[in-house]
């Protein structure tokens, strides 16, 4: 998981965004995905009209980048 979420436990996460606003494991404030497939089908179900593309990574995310940053 990302370091700013840190553990599920907000407990354990002392400096995180889940021990901020956090109360428990159950209900820590924030999710992260474990993967780009979980990520990309939890998307799809908490957003369904959302259209997810293909997250570009090598020379077109440079291109992308340069162009458009």
């Amino acid at each position: 998981e990302f370091a700013f979420l840190n553990s599920v436990d907000s407990f354990f996460a002392l400096s995180s965004i889940r021990a901020l606003f956090g109360t428990n494991e159950q209900k820590n404030a924030a999710h992260g995905s474990d993967s780009a497939v979980s990520a990309e089908r939890e998307i799809r179900f908490f957003f369904p009209n959302c259209v997810v593309e293909p997250i570009p990574t090598g020379p077109p995310a440079t291109d992308y980048l340069e162009q458009n940053v």
